[in-house]
């Protein structure tokens, strides 16, 4: 077997999306859109199918969690009237004062001055954030890639998923790939750059094969701007957080795994500033 550390080709392509472009996939013209719808539309299926069954993740569950996922974005290097923008994924945790997301694009906060963060909430309003410490994160090291933001001034009635210790069974991972996410229940579009949509998250559904790992069962191969996403288990609770994809091949057979972080470093963390819950 032989793993590597990047998409498909055609995956790839259908990427160029998130700039306006367009891609050909067996003669056929593919969006990014059009690639996400196909893979909500296959989840939505197995959540459907799961209705009813505790041990299982369902689409009541599921929608149940979908506002405390939030897109994160860290502006900076301005100059005049532009400037870049990082995009990540993060859930608010200890009822909406915190975002749980990866070190590693948030990492450019703590690099440049003028980088400043905004947290997208789920119904499009818009709320900075301050990041804690990441003297923690090593990039060599993936069991450090994880980081928690600081809501400023946010609302007080905001949503938040529990923090949970992993155990076996699926997970469903919820995020922004690509700045896309659902307009309503199905509809998948792409997020403004500029604005702020109100969008609910993608889901991937997963089964755990280890603490620090995800075998995709249902959905698309997630790319960029999903990092950060939680993963949540059958109990609602916030178990690990997104970091990456491997792609392994046996033969014809092709497999993704989703490289997650336990959010144990993270609870330990929270405890020492006052308590996790």
């Amino acid at each position: 077997m032989r793993a590597r550390l990047w998409l498909p080709l055609w995956i790839v392509g259908s990427a160029l999306a998130a700039w306006g472009a367009t891609a050909r996939v067996d003669g056929s013209v593919v969006t990014l859109v059009d690639y996400f719808d196909l893979g909500e539309r296959r989840v939505a299926a197995a959540l459907a199918a799961a209705e009813g069954d505790a041990e299982r993740i369902s689409t009541s569950r599921a929608i149940a969690w979908e506002r405390a996922v939030v897109r994160v974005r860290v502006q900076h290097s301005f100059h005049g009237d532009a400037h870049s923008t990082t995009h990540a994924t993060g859930a608010l945790i200890r009822g909406g004062k915190q975002v749980a997301t990866v070190a590693h694009e948030i990492v450019v906060a703590e690099q440049l001055a003028d980088a400043k963060i905004e947290i997208v909430l789920w119904d499009g309003r818009v709320v900075a954030g301050r990041k804690r410490s990441l003297e923690h994160y090593v990039p060599e090291r993936p069991e450090t890639d994880w980081a928690c933001i600081d809501v400023v001034d946010g609302p007080t009635d905001l949503p938040s998923l529990e923090l949970g210790e992993p155990a076996g069974g699926e997970r469903l991972v919820l995020g922004f790939p690509g700045r896309c996410g659902r307009a309503d229940e199905t509809r998948v579009v792409q997020d403004d750059a500029g604005k702020a949509l109100p969008l609910r998250p993608l889901r991937i559904l997963c089964r755990a094969n280890a603490a620090d790992a995800l075998t995709l069962v249902a959905g698309c191969v997630p790319i960029g701007g999903i990092s950060g996403a939680p993963c949540v288990d059958a109990r609602g609770r916030l178990v690990s957080i997104q970091r990456g994809v491997t792609e392994s091949v046996a033969g014809d057979e092709t497999t993704w795994t989703l490289n997650v972080v336990p959010v144990a470093p993270l609870v330990k963390s929270l405890a020492g500033a006052g308590g996790a819950k």
